[in-house]
C-alpha cells in the first residue's frame, strides 16, 4: 500500500483545521509542548556546564603548555579547541533560555486557549438548554430583538 506523502505547506493546513474544529486539543497540545521545553532546557544547561568545564580545562592546559618553546603550535591548537568548545556552551545555554522562554509562552497560550474553548462549550450547551425551554413565539421576538 503506498502512503500519500504531505507537503509542509499540507500538512499546516490540516494542522491549522484540526486547531479550528477541536480547539480545546490545540490548547493542551500546546500545553504539553510547552511542559517539554521547559523540561529539556535543564537538561541543556548541564551539558552546557561540562561542556564548559571540559573547555575551561583545555584552555588553560594549553596556556600552560605554550610556556614550551617547541610545543607553542600544539598549544595554539589547544587553546583555540577550548574557545570553540566554550562558544559552543554559550550556544547551548542560549538555547536553553530561549527553550524555556518559549515553553512559558506555550504553556500560558495553551491554557488560554483550551480555557476558552472550554468555555464555549459550557456556554454553548447552557444556551442549547435554554432555548429547549422556549416556544417557538418567544424564539421568534428574540431573534428580532437581536437583529
Amino acid at each position: 500500500m503506498i502512503e500519500k506523502t504531505h507537503t509542509l505547506n499540507e500538512f499546516l493546513s490540516e494542522l491549522e483545521q484540526l486547531m479550528k474544529t477541536h480547539p480545546v486539543i490545540s490548547g493542551v497540545s500546546a500545553v504539553g509542548i510547552g511542559v517539554g521545553c521547559i523540561a529539556v532546557a535543564p537538561v541543556l544547561i548541564s551539558i552546557a556546564t561540562g561542556l564548559a568545564w571540559i573547555g575551561t580545562l583545555i584552555t588553560s592546559c594549553s596556556f600552560l603548555l605554550a610556556g614550551y618553546e617547541e610545543r607553542r603550535s600544539d598549544a595554539e591548537k589547544g587553546i583555540a579547541l577550548g574557545l570553540l568548545i566554550l562558544c559552543g556552551a554559550l550556544l547551548l545555554v542560549i538555547a536553553a533560555y530561549l527553550l524555556g522562554t518559549l515553553g512559558i509562552a506555550g504553556v500560558a497560550g495553551g491554557v488560554g486557549i483550551a480555557g476558552k474553548a472550554t468555555v464555549e462549550v459550557i456556554l454553548r450547551k447552557r444556551i442549547e438548554s435554554q432555548l429547549k425551554e422556549k416556544s417557538a413565539s418567544e424564539l421568534i421576538a428574540l431573534t428580532r430583538r437581536l437583529t
